[in-house]
């Protein structure tokens, strides 16, 4: 019970301080304009997937590979996941 508490607490920790700030919003008439400028949105990334391989049943395992726009990358398996 302890152990699930503290991973609780870490966990939540973890997401709150993940947060991006947020900016605050301009009127058309602080910004010059009152179309939003295509280049500073920013657009979602798409993870890429492999396959891995499969388990010893037959179910077939992938990878995902998650990128930042900084370079960080992060890869998950389904292995295990349900």
């Amino acid at each position: 019970m302890r152990s699930a508490l503290c991973a609780g607490s870490l966990m939540a920790s973890l997401l709150a301080g993940c947060e991006q700030a947020k900016k605050p919003e301009q009127t058309a008439a602080e910004s010059g304009s009152a179309a939003s400028n295509p280049a500073t949105e920013s657009t979602p990334i798409m993870p890429t997937s492999a396959s891995f391989g499969k388990t010893s049943d037959g179910t077939e395992v992938q990878l995902f590979t998650l990128t930042n726009a900084h370079g960080l990358q992060a890869t998950i398996s389904t292995y295990g996941a349900s």
